[in-house]
């Protein structure tokens, strides 16, 4: 997939036409082609990013498909230190031609950035098939090599580029770039298994303690609902009491002569009994009570023990998962060398340093004279007068000298 940024890049660079307008007044040329070669030639020679861009979009427009523009335009962009847009011209020449071992470098570059390993690495060996004198993508080739002989979780690799690794690895370990780069993500990977390992057994035993305070605060609440209920039960069993006590007590009624008889329906002796028991059970609801208050108090002191544990285990969690992916911090990506030489890529687009061009002294008195004129619709006349004045004084021979003549002829002198 096209590089977003160097699709933007290279649309921008269709309006700026400095240096390939050069190249083309410069050539007498008419054909196609040959004006083809003045922006290829144009876009080697470029003295800055812009122009190159500029010759390069104009020789994109004769012709799209031409390798050698393409090839041009990617190595300059290398050169000033800008393989973000070397990666467009470098995606086009991987399909234009297979064997463009510095095409495929940028590839590999750019998709390592991006953390796409199986994609670089595919693209990284594929240029070491043509360029197995750039220390830049041996450096890259090793990375690579290292991350699949050593991850765990690998995506699949076309056996092509494993074939030719597989040839090519006994003269790449000879050499320097390639093993130290080898050598320096294999003790990434084997540090990371062991802080990985570690952290299993923390995690295990953090686990463990999270689940038996889960399970400590489970029986407290199972505490909590049996006294609950048996305080309801008691309470209970108080009101039936009382309704026992209030309805046996005794009533009135009259005999067949009419006389008023009270009967007592329990012995005073029973009733001393129903208080006792009322009394007791009421004593007990107290017990109960005090005895939910401590198991409450002991259950608040689990929860926050749980909440501790469960923040202690979910930092290890999170210590996990940044130990699994932290060997990708250990990775560090060169662009491929120009001639033998590695430019690092820069961290900004290079802003122009192109000076201003000079004001004319017609633009510059029509400047003065437009704040005048904007002192005069306030009725600032006095300072419109000084600024007409100054006109005259300095741009005497210019048009706008004129009309701040005619402006001063029709404000009175100045004091």
């Amino acid at each position: 997939m096209k590089s977003k940024h160097a699709v933007t890049i290279f649309v921008t660079a269709m309006s700026w036409t400095s240096l390939a307008g050069q190249a083309t007044r410069s050539s007498p040329a008419t054909k196609p082609a040959d004006r083809l070669e003045a922006y290829i030639r144009a876009v080697r020679q470029a003295d800055n990013p812009r122009s190159a861009m500029s010759a390069y979009a104009r020789g994109c427009a004769i012709d799209r498909n031409k390798a050698e523009l393409h090839n041009a335009y990617m190595r300059r962009m290398l050169k000033f230190g800008l393989p973000k847009i070397a990666y467009y011209p470098a995606r086009v020449l991987v399909r234009l031609d297979r064997s463009n071992g510095l095409a495929w470098g940028v590839v590999g570059y750019m998709q390592g950035k991006r953390g796409e390993f199986a994609e670089a690495f595919s693209a990284t060996i594929r240029s070491l098939e043509n360029r197995r004198d750039d220390p830049s993508v041996l450096h890259n080739a090793g990375q690579l090599a290292a991350w699949y002989d050593n991850e765990p979780d690998l995506p699949r690799v076309h056996d092509r580029v494993r074939r030719s690794l597989a040839q090519m690895k006994k003269e790449l370990l000879a050499g320097k770039p390639y093993s130290s780069a080898y050598k320096a993500i294999e003790a990434a990977y084997a540090q990371r298994a062991e802080m990985v390992e570690r952290l299993d057994k923390q995690v295990a035993a953090a686990e463990a303690e999270v689940l038996a305070a889960r399970r400590m605060a489970m029986e407290i609440d199972s505490q909590l609902r049996e006294l609950a209920d048996e305080i309801d039960r008691r309470k209970r069993m108080i009101d039936e009491l009382w309704r026992e006590l209030r309805t046996g007590a005794g009533y009135y009624y009259r005999d067949a002569d009419g006389r008023l008889i009270y009967y007592r329906r329990y012995r005073r002796a029973y009733r001393d009994d129903l208080y006792d028991r009322i009394h007791q059970a009421e004593r007990e609801v107290e017990r109960l009570k005090a005895e939910r208050r401590g198991v409450r108090n002991r259950g608040k002191t689990v929860l926050v023990e749980l909440k501790g544990k469960e923040v202690i285990l979910a930092r290890l969690r999170q210590q996990m998962r940044k130990a699994k992916i932290r060997t990708g911090r250990t990775f560090r990506w060169d662009p491929p060398a120009v001639d033998g030489v590695v430019t690092p890529e820069v961290e900004h687009f290079p802003v122009s340093t192109r000076p201003a061009a000079p004001a004319d002294p017609e633009t510059q008195a029509g400047q003065r004279l437009k704040l005048a004129e904007l002192y005069l619709r306030h009725e600032m006349n006095e300072k419109a007068g000084v600024i007409l004045q100054g006109i005259l004084e300095d741009y005497g021979s210019t048009k706008a000298a004129a009309q701040a003549k005619a402006f001063l002829a029709k404000l009175k002198p100045l004091e």
